[in-house]
């Protein structure tokens, strides 16, 4: 059950154009920064370091906190709307 639960939610997902303008947005997003040389790099560290990586992935998982409570939402408020809550139980 769980396994058709998920597929639908996918194929949901993939279907709808705001998981596409998410994506698109991480991906200008870390692009630029990339590109730009938006890290905190210096002469001496180079921009693939450990550290300017773990600070970039910051960066990123808050704004990714954002967008997959906006994700979710939606499935959650149809389980609501449906009255599914009880089944998944």
């Amino acid at each position: 059950m769980f396994l058709d639960v998920f597929l639908f939610e996918l194929r949901y997902r993939f279907k709808r154009s705001a998981t596409w303008i998410y994506f698109g947005v991480f991906l200008v997003l870390t692009a630029l920064i990339i590109a730009d040389g938006g890290t905190n790099a210096s002469e001496k560290v180079y921009h693939n370091a450990p550290a300017i990586i773990g600070s970039f992935m910051a960066l990123l998982g808050v704004f990714s906190v954002l967008i997959s409570s906006a994700v979710m939402g939606v499935p959650l408020y149809r389980d609501l709307e449906h009255d599914t809550k009880e089944y998944l139980l």
